[in-house]
């Protein structure tokens, strides 16, 4: 077993807890030897004893402590980071989390598949990745009701720019766009 400092912590633990014994590991730094002199009729006598440096088991709970908090902290961060990159990472979840806030503004009607595409173009297209991720931020730092607005007002601008394209002009479909035609052709046959 080690006594390095990244594994103090543990190190304590284990031979607190009478896991393993390790000879002076930890009794270093709480006991040490003190001389002194006592005068006896006279004469000076020299004596060396150990002393217990009270301060320093002090100082070994608190930096215990600190060590398993930042051991908490570091874990919590790594998962956080985890739990970040896989909500950014999927198309589903940003697209979820764009269509909540529209849904529940009555801007978009879930069951219609053309704004479910103009969803989807809204989230991959336009706000993209980083942009959903600033909507996250916003959502957690300034709240829902802000969130919603711009959301709202993005989604918005992005409908006119979506009717400016439609009068400049026919353009070819895209892979998108032909997507869901056979299940609306299903839905509603032509005869």
């Amino acid at each position: 077993m080690t006594s390095s400092v990244e594994f103090h912590g543990f190190t304590t633990i284990i031979v607190k807890i009478g896991v393993k014994k390790l000879k002076n590991v930890l009794s270093r730094y709480r006991v040490t030897m003190c001389d002194f002199e006592v005068r006896v009729l006279g004469n000076k006598h020299r004596h060396s004893v150990q002393c217990v440096l009270m301060i320093n088991m002090f100082n070994e709970k608190v930096y215990l402590f600190i060590w398993f908090w930042l051991l908490g902290i570091g874990t919590y961060t790594a998962g956080n980071f985890i739990y970040w990159c896989l909500q950014l990472l999927s198309d589903e979840k940003r697209t979820s989390f764009v269509g909540c806030y529209l849904k529940v503004l009555k801007l978009v009607n879930e069951e219609d598949l053309s704004h479910q595409r103009l969803l989807n173009k809204f989230v991959q297209r336009s706000l993209r990745a980083d942009g959903v991720f600033i909507l996250h931020l916003i959502s957690k730092n300034a709240g829902d009701i802000i969130t919603s607005d711009i959301i709202a007002t993005l989604w918005k601008n992005f409908l006119e720019d979506e009717a400016e394209k439609g009068r400049e002009g026919p353009q070819a479909p895209t892979l998108e766009d032909v997507d869901g035609f056979k299940e609306q052709l299903d839905k509603h046959p032509l005869n």
